[in-house]
């Protein structure tokens, strides 16, 4: 069947089941949280399916925008996944009819770096999936290591990113200082973040001046201990790009 209203998009390359050292930390997809990934945007096309040809419908290629992914990811939690699988290549779809300007800001970024969010992860399944895993594109950045657009967008993306239990993506928004070791280093947000009973649930992030923020969001450790939590954010300009420089927690959690 043509797609008619959806334009596929790719972003990565293939995955491997069971392949221990590609890829640190795996990343449940039945979870339900924003999936943030970054690369190189390519564009593809893809001929008909054998299914259209079948069934004698008209032979039309497909576009597809292909990301290939800075370091492998492993994703698992979906009937389709089979399993673990390290993940080189994720296919995105965006709607050029529901979303004509992610849709532009995408096509105008060929051959260039970017960051992507996206939802709804979901393993390949049909003739029309390119790739292990399938994504749903929400949000598109310019640079692989300052994804956010601005202070706020930081504060929004950190938060995000741990919904998903991606420490490396949440690293990304920390000031380089901070990013490489101690408790906002990728390897310990991913282990606690991604260790959760419940996710973390971005609720609300307010400005308070100053190039500051509070953060207010809710999740379950695996123990059972709830968070209602908010958090004081502060924001630094480095080399043009709004960072987080620290994150004070105002009730513990």
């Amino acid at each position: 069947m043509v797609l008619r209203y959806c334009l596929l998009i790719l972003i990565a390359a293939s995955g491997l089941v069971g392949s221990p050292g590609w890829a640190a930390e795996c990343t449940d997809v039945s979870r339900g949280g924003p999936i943030a990934l970054s690369g190189k945007l390519a564009h593809r096309e893809f001929p008909s399916s054998a299914d259209e040809e079948f069934a004698g419908q008209r032979s039309t290629a497909e576009s597809a925008y292909i990301l290939q992914l800075a370091s492998p990811k492993c994703f698992f939690g979906d009937e389709y996944l089979g399993g673990e699988v390290n993940v080189t290549e994720v296919q995105l779809i965006v709607s050029p009819e529901d979303n004509p300007e992610l849709y532009g800001r995408l096509r105008d970024r060929i051959g260039g770096p970017v960051s992507v969010t996206g939802h709804q992860p979901f393993g390949a399944h049909t003739s029309h999936h390119h790739a292990p895993l399938v994504l749903i594109v929400d949000r598109i950045s310019d640079d692989l290591d300052v994804p956010a657009e601005s202070a706020r967008r930081a504060v929004e993306g950190f938060y995000l990113a741990l919904a998903a239990g991606d420490g490396a993506a949440a690293a990304q928004y920390i000031i380089p200082a901070k990013r490489r070791a101690g408790p906002l280093s990728a390897a310990a947000l991913s282990s606690f973040y991604g260790d959760l009973r419940r996710p973390l649930q971005l609720l609300e992030v307010a400005e308070l001046g100053a190039d500051r923020y509070r953060a207010s969001y809710r999740f379950e450790t695996r123990s059972g201990a709830r968070c209602e939590g908010t958090s004081v954010v502060t924001t630094a300009d480095v080399g043009g790009a709004s960072l987080i420089s620290r994150i004070r927690a105002e009730n513990g959690c």
